[in-house]
């Protein structure tokens, strides 16, 4: 699954292509989830708990990412996922909810700009971003749009 979802997020493969590789990945983790249940973390390589965390990261379905996060909680804790990878998914799926982010991970175009999405509590999101091994927002904001003349981002 990783091998596919990192293929698919290549550059290197057609829009139908990458539809079919994140399909595949979808059946594929159902697949194992229907008959085995969540992963656990100490049964698995770090090849695939980052498999499975960027299948649910790229998942369609907020009820499937919502049902992940304890599993993928526990990869984080374990080493086998990064913590930043897991702060993405948290903010995905509390953005996909309709709630502030809690990390400030994810970002909207606004005026051929990237802002950060709506976020939780900013006088504190450096010191949370920090716990989940995050740079400070400031930078990552700069880090984001540093190709902006040249490549601005375009508003939906």
């Amino acid at each position: 699954m990783n091998e596919r979802d990192q293929r698919a997020r290549s550059g290197r493969v057609s829009a139908e292509e990458w539809r079919d590789l994140d399909r595949q990945n979808r059946e594929d983790l159902a697949a194992l989830v229907s008959e085995r249940g969540w992963p656990v973390p100490c049964d698995l390589t770090r090849s695939a708990a980052r498999g499975v965390f960027y299948v649910v990261q790229h998942h369609n379905d907020p009820e499937r990412r919502r049902e992940a996060l304890p599993y993928l909680e526990a990869m984080a804790e374990q080493g086998q996922i990064t913590r930043s990878d897991f702060a993405l998914l948290v903010d995905r799926v509390l953005l996909q909810s309709g709630a502030p982010q809690r990390f400030g991970t994810q970002y909207i175009c606004r005026d051929g700009v990237y802002v950060r999405n709506m976020t939780a509590d900013l006088d504190g999101l450096d010191e949370r971003r920090t716990s989940m091994d995050l740079m400070p927002a400031a930078i990552e904001l700069r880090l984001v749009n540093r190709n902006n003349e040249t490549d601005r981002c375009r508003a939906n």
